[in-house]
């Protein structure tokens, strides 16, 4: 792993990896599309091109517009997309990705999250954990 960046975006805070962005918003906000803009600011900047993994750390609760989850499908070089969901909340099941067209994780540790990024990018089978 290289060095990576950090960003306060006020709603969330972002870790800009060499292959995957960590994602960790913070309690009660509500992503949107004006907030997946910004996201895709950072991902064009750090990723062009490249294929990447976009990494949500759940440890707080909040909602997302079902139309940030179509802004994010069409990101070019996003290859998955996995929420780390460590208190095993329901809220996750709330989320609307029965018609998210990229493949979707959801994990129960950062550590696995990890492990299955890396997989996806190294075009690997992902691994159950």
């Amino acid at each position: 792993m290289g060095m990576f960046h950090y960003f306060d975006l006020g709603y969330s805070e972002v870790f800009v990896f060499d292959d995957y962005i960590i994602n960790q918003i913070r309690k009660d906000k509500v992503i949107s599309t004006e907030q997946g803009f910004m996201l895709n600011d950072i991902i064009k900047t750090y990723f062009n091109n490249k294929k990447m993994v976009y990494i949500s750390n759940k440890v707080k609760s909040y909602h997302v517009d079902p139309l940030a989850f179509k802004y994010a499908e069409n990101i070019p070089n996003l290859a998955a997309m996995i929420i780390v969901n460590a208190n095993n909340d329901n809220t996750v099941k709330k989320i609307p990705l029965q018609d998210f067209k990229k493949p979707f994780k959801i994990c129960k540790s950062l550590t696995d999250a990890i492990v299955i990024a890396d997989a996806i990018i190294k075009n690997e089978p992902m691994p159950n954990l």
